[in-house]
């Protein structure tokens, strides 16, 4: 073995600066590679890391997520963190990622950029004595959706941040770069690396409005929950028959449902709106509205809004399947379709010219990470509409729906449709590790 005090001879791992003061890595004298006895010293450390948190949480007699999480800035500097689960609420923690990512904005501010991830977990039971299970050994896990989010809002501007993902070891394995190759096709000992840009897919999604087609309805509806009078009335009459529109869509095929969701949702924009001019309250910045469908065939809406008198509130993605599970726990999200109007870029939209592209909002990391818990398999039916045949596996389908004046309505040009496969690529919950993160070897 020959000893490499990273602390002086940073150069000879590949580290220029900001490591920080870590403790000397040993690195045997087969790995000559440089990128190789990068990734030793970095297993290493995470490895580390990951079981001073596992020893932390011996009085959990549970098996429990354990992660660490190296990440670099654009300047060159190196922050390291592990997960920390809450006394009080053991299927909650704090993200190795995410608690990394905090330590350099702190010290490095508004100027913070993310080039690289480096991650590694695994379950455990420190009150067992167990820190890796014999069965996970080797696994290589992806951030949560939410880790995502945070990796995404601080990535580099210039280029696309890449997330390294380690296989779970004690810290003496000898680790070799990803070489391109699929998941399945991965050695043992080889880190597959993604970028963040193909682990949270379509932020935004960009649709091509050659015919202007879209602008058109979009502008249409635009007019329709903006014209007080219209609004008004669409509010009142919603109002009075919101639970029969829900309740009407069961048993409906799946061209009805589309066509009563949709109505449903531009008249529910109309029906904040117009609360919100009537209340006299500053303009709306944001408004989304969620529908989702159980696997019993029922329906539930969700709303969220964004104003000066509104700080945080539930997204409407989770508070439609709050109100679902509420009332029928045990069962499975299927289908959930999203329509959501930015009211002061969507007039810039409508503007634009006809070749420019549209750019939809789409549900972030967090809410596709939600969904995935609540929705295990895809129900095939509303996805034949648009000829995308998937294998029910691929998780609940996201309908991304744009706003329309109803009259125009067309599923084929209004809704756009996906897997949670294709959302959150490489997403396998882990039932004990609390907001889960994923096994890339079942995706």
């Amino acid at each position: 073995m020959s000893q490499i005090d990273i602390k002086i001879n940073k150069k000879a791992c590949g580290i220029d600066q900001g490591f920080g003061s870590w403790i000397p890595v040993e690195i045997p004298r087969d790995i000559t590679n440089l990128e190789e006895k990068f990734l030793y010293v970095v297993s290493n450390l995470l490895a580390s890391e990951r079981k001073n948190a596992w020893d932390h949480e011996r009085d959990f007699n549970e098996d429990m997520f354990f992660g660490a999480a190296l990440i670099k800035t654009i300047n060159n500097q190196y922050y390291v963190s592990a997960n920390v689960h809450l006394q009080n609420d053991k299927t909650s923690r704090c993200c190795a990622e995410a608690n990394a990512i905090t330590n350099a904005v702190t010290k490095e501010s508004i100027y913070t950029q993310i080039s690289d991830v480096w991650f590694m977990g695994g379950k455990g039971n420190a009150a067992k004595n167990i820190d890796i299970y014999p069965n996970e050994e080797g696994q290589r896990v992806s951030p949560c959706g939410s880790c995502r989010d945070v990796i995404f809002n601080n990535k580099l501007l210039s280029a696309n941040t890449r997330i390294h993902m380690l296989p779970l070891n004690d810290g003496s394995w000898h680790l070799t770069a990803d070489n391109g190759c699929a998941p399945d096709k991965l050695n043992r000992n080889q880190v597959m690396t993604r970028t963040i840009d193909e682990l949270l897919p379509k932020m935004p999604h960009i649709v091509v409005d050659n015919s202007g087609k879209i602008k058109t309805t979009m502008q249409a509806g635009w007019e329709l929950i903006n014209d007080p009078h219209v609004s008004q009335a669409i509010g009142e009459a919603f109002r009075a028959d919101k639970l029969n529109v829900l309740s009407g869509m069961k048993n409906k095929s799946p061209e009805q449902v589309l066509r009563l969701v949709n109505e449903l949702m531009v008249d529910s924009l109309a029906d904040i709106n117009a609360k919100s001019i009537n209340n006299g309250l500053p303009p709306m910045k944001i408004a989304k509205i969620a529908v989702v469908k159980l696997d019993n065939g029922e329906f539930y809406q969700g709303i969220s809004y964004v104003n000066p008198k509104v700080s945080a509130m539930q997204s409407a993605e989770s508070d439609a399947i709050q109100n679902a599970l509420k009332n029928h726990p045990g069962h499975h999200i299927t289908d959930i379709f999203v329509m959501s109007v930015d009211f002061e870029k969507t007039p810039e939209i409508i503007a634009s010219e006809k070749s420019t592209p549209v750019e939809i909002n789409m549900p972030d990391g967090a809410i596709r990470d939600r969904i995935s818990k609540v929705g295990p398999r895809h129900d095939q039916i509303f996805r034949d509409i648009f000829d995308k045949k998937i294998d029910k596996e691929s998780g609940a389908s996201i309908h991304v729906m744009i706003l329309n004046n109803k009259t125009d309505f067309n599923p084929k040009l209004h809704v756009h449709s996906f897997s949670l496969r294709e959302l959150l690529p490489f997403r396998f919950m882990n039932p004990k590790a609390g907001a889960g993160h994923s096994n890339i070897l079942n995706r």
